[in-house]
């Protein structure tokens, strides 16, 4: 305990009885990386209106930059809203240590099994979305080079996109594959943020919270 002075007009008054030091616990960094990815997914809308039409070339790369930028802030909001979200848990070390060798669904999964909350189910909406936005990223993250005559994973990736019918980039020739390339459009990072956003609603709404900074 200590004390302070603290002036005011009219005279200088003693503050006493409290501890003064104070802690503020940064959380900026959780929507910041929402809010890149809201204003990659924008910048790459422009790209694409403005591109249109033109002759496949190197301008395309932009393209590219910026839907992995989103879909990697897209997935980082969850991750660091998970790391806020486990300090308020009173769990032993051993347990938390435990979650941390775990994948980012489960990772949710347990965050509201531990409450008594009901899980989000892995195999229905929103977490199916989240699976295969998961698989995106880890892709991207942990890319292998490979030859454009032997894309097996790309065509596999694609198949597992199929059922969405998401439009692929205008700015890439069809004869390219999905991923890397043609999977880089506005509508594919629109779906990572959505698919971010419905998680995080359902994960609310079934933990008893409000998260304000989801609004757009």
């Amino acid at each position: 305990m200590s004390s302070r002075h603290l002036n005011l007009e009219g005279g200088q008054y003693e503050l006493s009885g409290f501890d003064v030091n104070i802690r503020v616990r940064r959380t900026g960094a959780i929507f910041s990386n929402l809010r890149a990815a809201r204003y990659f997914c924008r910048e790459l809308k422009k790209y694409e209106d403005e591109h249109a039409g033109k002759e496949f070339g190197s301008h395309v790369d932009p393209a590219s930059f910026y839907f992995f930028a989103a879909i990697t802030a897209s997935v980082a909001t969850l991750e660091t809203y998970y790391n806020a979200l486990i300090e308020d848990i009173k769990l032993e070390k051993g347990m938390i240590e435990l979650l941390e060798k775990a994948d980012l669904m489960t990772k949710f999964y347990w965050l509201l099994k531990l409450e008594g909350k009901a899980p989000i189910e892995k195999g229905k909406e929103p977490a199916q979305s989240l699976k295969d936005l998961l698989t995106l990223r880890n892709c991207s993250v942990h890319y292998r080079p490979r030859w454009d005559d032997d894309a097996v994973e790309s065509r596999k990736l694609e198949e597992q996109f199929r059922g969405r019918n998401i439009e692929t980039s205008p700015l890439f020739p069809d004869n390219m594959p999905f991923f890397p390339y043609r999977c880089c459009s506005h509508a594919y990072a629109e779906w990572a943020i959505r698919t971010v956003e419905d998680f995080l609603k359902e994960f609310a709404q079934r933990k008893g919270l409000e998260i304000k900074w989801l609004q757009p």
